[in-house]
C-alpha cells in the first residue's frame, strides 16, 4: 500500500512540474503580447492627446470667427439702419414733391419745413455711413 501512496505522490508532484513548465511556458509567450499591447495603447494615448491638441486650436479658431462675424453683423446691422433713415429722408422729400406738383395751394414754408427735414434725415444716414469703419476681411 505504501508503494502505491508513493506511486500516486511520485504521479502527481511529476504532474506539477509538467503544469508547472507548461505555466512558464505560457507565461514567456505571454509576455510579448502584453508588451506589445502596452505599446499599442501607447500610441493611442499619444494620438488622442494630439487629437485634443488639434480639437482646442479648432475651437478656439471657431471662436475667433464667430466673433467677427457678430462684429460684422453688428455694423451692418448700424448700416441698415442708415440705409432707413436715407430711404426716410427721400420719401419725405418725394412725398413733398408730389404734394408740390399736385397740390398748388400750399405754402412756401411749409413746403421747406418738409424739406428741411428731409434733407436732415438723409443727412444723418450718411454721417452714420461715414462714421462707420470699413469690414475687415480674415485670412
Amino acid at each position: 500500500m505504501q508503494t502505491a501512496m508513493t506511486i500516486g505522490v511520485s504521479i502527481i508532484a511529476i504532474a506539477m512540474a509538467v503544469l508547472t513548465v507548461y505555466m512558464v511556458i505560457f507565461f514567456k509567450n505571454l509576455i510579448p503580447l502584453v508588451k506589445h499591447a502596452d505599446d499599442t495603447v501607447q500610441q493611442v494615448q499619444g494620438n488622442l492627446n494630439r487629437l485634443m491638441a488639434s480639437v482646442d486650436i479648432s475651437l478656439s479658431e471657431i471662436n475667433r470667427i464667430s466673433g467677427d462675424i457678430a462684429e460684422k453683423m453688428d455694423k451692418l446691422d448700424s448700416s441698415f439702419e442708415a440705409v432707413d433713415s436715407i430711404g426716410r429722408g427721400v420719401t419725405l422729400a418725394s412725398e413733398s414733391l408730389q404734394d408740390k406738383v399736385l397740390k398748388k395751394d400750399m405754402k412756401w414754408t411749409d413746403k421747406m419745413s418738409e424739406w428741411t427735414a428731409a434733407g436732415f434725415s438723409i443727412y444723418q444716414g450718411i454721417d452714420k455711413l461715414r462714421k462707420k469703419t470699413p469690414l475687415r476681411t480674415t485670412k
